[in-house]
């Protein structure tokens, strides 16, 4: 049996919405939720009428939806309720009414402290001259709890390098924090509005809000322009995500996007290892990367628990040569379980790393120097819901 604890706000004159995003489970046992809500403040140039009609007016991106402005949203719950009020931030990073303005919460975590952290974005200066020009920067909010109800803190903008988009040299479309540790390290990901290398990057980053700097871990990395997307991070700063397969070279401007692979980062080593590395064995001198009668290739990690274990998306392939030509794939959803203790510094043991690289050119499959694979993987089933809801709980 399943209960929904949310649903999408009643239209209103201007429109309605609103999303949960992240959860965090609270010491009383209730449950903290972020996300996105209406402000029921209707966008500039008739951008609801373009949006539910379907004239999404520029290049079909869907730039003027919702139609409506939305603001970061908090909502606090507990298994018993019945209904959550939103409780949104004050303010945007930076308000014109003459733009299209929206801002999230993507990622919760209470800190050593005690102390609660929200990260996401929030509507900036505008990169371009017209009403969906708006863009959103990376931010982070204090939380409090307040006669029980959730309460944003004054928003703080992380400091990139390049800066907010529509600051210093305006080559930033959008930037978005995506979680947090309870250490305070957040992470997130910028994206290039300008192309270099003939491709316009998203490149992860990581923010450590104890000493208020930011780095950029792959940027160029493996290649100039390179992609990289930060997805989760852990207690023992472990990141998990993806970047561009380590033999993607070509341009991408204005033409076909590059492969992906996952990837596992250390903040505190900064180390990283691709995810297709730490599936093989060695027997007897030679790689071998099949698990389950199956060959993976793993595209997307997209969560990482404390004890190492990931969640992610994978092609799978019933022999190494549909694998080796990337042909006949099945996508799946996998969970690789770590099957040794990680280092003091939460490295990947070296002798764990097995080279499994797409072959470039031909079939042959580098030879490594582990002996048995340090992440397993299980096929996940397909989630069954049930067909009886007994009951719902509302977030307005």
């Amino acid at each position: 049996m399943i209960s929904i604890c949310c649903r999408q706000q009643p239209f209103t004159d201007v429109g309605g919405f609103s999303s949960a995003n992240a959860l965090l489970k609270l010491s009383d046992d209730s449950y903290l939720v972020g996300g996105t809500a209406n402000t029921s403040v209707k966008g500039p140039d008739s951008s609801l009428a373009y949006c539910y009609n379907g004239d999404t007016s520029q290049n079909s991106d869907l730039n003027r939806c919702p139609g409506f402005n939305t603001q970061a949203a908090l909502w606090l719950t507990t298994p018993d309720a019945t209904s959550a009020t939103a409780a949104l931030a004050s303010n945007y990073y930076h308000h014109d009414s003459g733009l299209l303005e929206t801002a999230a919460v993507l990622g919760l975590t209470e800190k050593e402290d005690g102390s609660y952290l929200a990260v996401g974005y929030s509507s900036t200066d505008k990169v371009g001259s017209s009403v969906t020009s708006g863009r959103n920067a990376a931010v982070t909010w204090p939380v409090t709890i307040v006669d029980g109800q959730p309460v944003f803190g004054t928003l703080a903008a992380i400091p990139l390098p390049k800066d907010a988009p529509g600051e210093g040299d305006e080559v930033l479309s959008n930037t978005w924090a995506v979680a947090a540790n309870a250490q305070g390290v957040v992470i997130g990901n910028q994206k290039f509005s300008q192309a270099k290398s003939r491709n316009k990057p998203v490149e992860m980053f990581v923010y450590d809000s104890t000493t208020n700097t930011t780095t950029i871990p792959f940027e160029n990395k493996p290649n100039p322009a390179a992609n990289s997307e930060a997805a989760a991070i852990n207690s023992l700063g472990q990141v998990v995500g993806w970047q561009d397969e380590r033999n993607e070279t070509q341009p991408v401007y204005n033409g076909s996007p590059r492969l992906q692979e996952a990837f596992l980062y250390n903040v505190g080593t900064k180390n990283s290892w691709r995810f297709n590395d730490l599936i093989c064995a060695t027997v007897d001198g030679a790689a071998s990367c099949a698990q389950n009668g199956k060959y993976y290739y793993i595209v997307y990690a997209s969560a990482v628990h404390d004890d190492g274990t990931v969640a992610a998306t994978a092609y799978s392939y019933d022999s190494y040569a549909d694998w080796a030509a990337r042909q006949n794939a099945t996508v799946v959803p996998v969970l690789l379980t770590p099957n040794t203790t990680f280092g003091s510094d939460n490295d990947v043991p070296s002798d764990y790393v097995v080279t499994n690289a797409l072959p470039a050119s031909d079939l042959g499959q580098d030879n490594g120097g582990g002996s048995i694979p340090l992440w397993l993987l299980a096929v996940l089933p397909l989630l069954a819901w049930s067909r009886k809801l007994k009951s719902y709980k509302k977030m307005s």
